[in-house]
């Protein structure tokens, strides 16, 4: 996913601030790094918020720092209310970061409606089965319903890249050894029809659990990679970053103008299908006199 001033990349959990610094660090400035603050794990443990206070004021402010990633799945074990304090501590203390939830497709996602400003529904489908998954199917109807259900909220999906089959060893009848890995066909399907609905955002869960598996590798760079540039490719082409909207087709380089040629004023339309927002607004489509937008991308 690209995001505004660079890549997004997704923390691994950290224990404390020091930990995080250092993975900020090594991302650069020129990042957005989306920092893993395992809250569902404090929750579960009523860690003190005092010392979750100390962990964020000890990492605020770093030039690499793009958004929190709150909590992983927490309707598995806790309430909408445990994390709530959580949220409350990173608004006063980065109003202007997101905070961002994902939450499993199976599960009661709809009872955490007042947490995060990024909801990012998770779908893993792929099995064994031929492709191509009848699971797939159900995916962007999946991110319409989220997208209808959370008014406040922007949607931000996360897709399958990795195979069952690595999981496969706890527990063979929930996990065939034989599941694959999706298809370009299905990766190209989830990413285009969620494009269309207007999602703020794509996610791939994960490089590491690809490589877990024998054939991962492989995967990674024949079928993941080309699928990765072709949706890049087309956002960058459709969506140009801090453009109006053409009013017609054209085929030149040059930047998109409006159809009268005047600078953009709050007349005009700019789309919201794939942009990055620091603030509350909740329709798909913002009125804007602003000359300069962040956009995301894949």
């Amino acid at each position: 996913m690209v995001q505004g001033r660079g890549s997004v990349l997704p923390s691994h959990r950290c224990a404390d601030a020091r930990s995080l610094q250092k993975k900020l660090s090594i991302a650069g400035p020129r990042s957005s790094v989306l920092a893993n603050l395992n809250g569902r794990a404090r929750a579960e443990q009523d860690a003190s918020l005092t010392d979750f206070e100390t962990f964020v004021a000890g990492v605020t402010g770093h030039p690499a720092l793009g958004a929190w990633y709150l909590a992983d799945e927490p309707e598995f074990s806790v309430s909408e209310t445990k994390l709530l304090d959580m949220q409350a501590v990173l608004r006063a203390a980065t109003p202007d970061l997101d905070v961002q939830v994902a939450h499993c497709w199976c599960t009661d996602w709809w009872s955490f409606w007042n947490v995060g400003d990024v909801k990012m529904p998770d779908f893993y489908g792929v099995y064994n089965e031929a492709a191509p998954s009848a699971n797939t199917f159900y995916h962007p109807p999946l991110s319409s319903y989220q997208r209808t259900y959370y008014t406040e909220a922007r949607i931000a999906p996360v897709m399958q890249a990795f195979s069952y089959a690595v999981f496969s060893g706890e527990d063979p009848v929930t996990y065939p050894p034989d599941s694959r890995f999706p298809t370009r066909e299905e990766l190209r399907f989830r990413a285009f029809s969620d494009l269309t609905i207007g999602v703020s955002g794509l996610w791939r869960w994960s490089w590491y659990r690809g490589n877990q598996a024998a054939e991962g590798a492989a995967w990674l760079e024949d079928t993941f990679w080309p699928h990765l540039e072709e949706v890049r490719a087309f956002v960058a082409d459709t969506l140009p970053a801090g453009q109006p909207v053409s009013g017609a087709p054209t085929t030149s380089s040059t930047t998109p103008t409006s159809p009268t040629g005047r600078a953009p004023s709050t007349r005009w339309w700019w789309p919201r299908t794939a942009a990055t927002r620091r603030g509350r607004s909740t329709s798909r489509w913002a009125r804007t006199s602003r000359a300069s937008r962040s956009w995301a991308g894949t």
